[in-house]
């Protein structure tokens, strides 16, 4: 869980990470750490609350986590325990998508020169002898150097000129 709220902190602040172009991904990013900090908060809270302990030293992310930990195995019997762990699952799925969609921003590698397509495309899976486009379109590695070396986003500009003439 730190290391997502920390992938996700990347995609904010005032080191923009410039591979990342939607702000939509940044607005969840903003979502989901506040999400893990009161999620865990509140489960803190609990433990506190029931156990009549003293709670983590901090908010921060780290401390909550090394609490929760430290009463994982109280947590586990408790009733609520598939609360729990529901909650901190869909945390680190939605961690997950956000730090996944920042790195597949980042793996464009040209525009398709398919004929009316201009999609991204983008860096394969490993393993894999392809490369494709956002629009489905793939490429082989003989094609790659001369993706990497046409120009990036020309789509985004015709769309943009489309949108001022309409």
């Amino acid at each position: 869980m730190p290391g997502l709220h920390r992938g996700c902190g990347t995609r904010l602040g005032g080191q923009r990470d410039p591979g990342v172009r939607d702000s939509g991904v940044r607005q969840e990013a903003v979502r989901v750490r506040a999400d893990v900090v009161d999620v865990l908060g509140s489960w803190c809270g609990l433990v506190v609350g029931e156990r009549g302990t003293v709670g983590p030293g901090s908010p921060a992310v780290e401390d909550l986590v090394v609490f929760l930990d430290m009463n994982l195995a109280w947590l586990a019997s408790h009733d609520a325990a598939g609360d729990f762990h529901a909650e901190v699952g869909e945390l680190a799925e939605a961690g997950r998508l956000v730090v996944d969609h920042a790195a597949r921003e980042r793996d464009v590698l040209g525009c398709c020169q398919r004929p009316d397509c201009g999609q991204d495309v983008r860096a394969a899976d490993p393993g894999e002898r392809v490369v494709r486009c956002d629009g489905g379109h793939e490429w082989g590695p003989e094609a790659w150097l001369a993706l990497s070396s046409k120009p990036r986003g020309g789509h985004r500009s015709r769309r943009r000129r489309a949108e001022r003439k309409g």
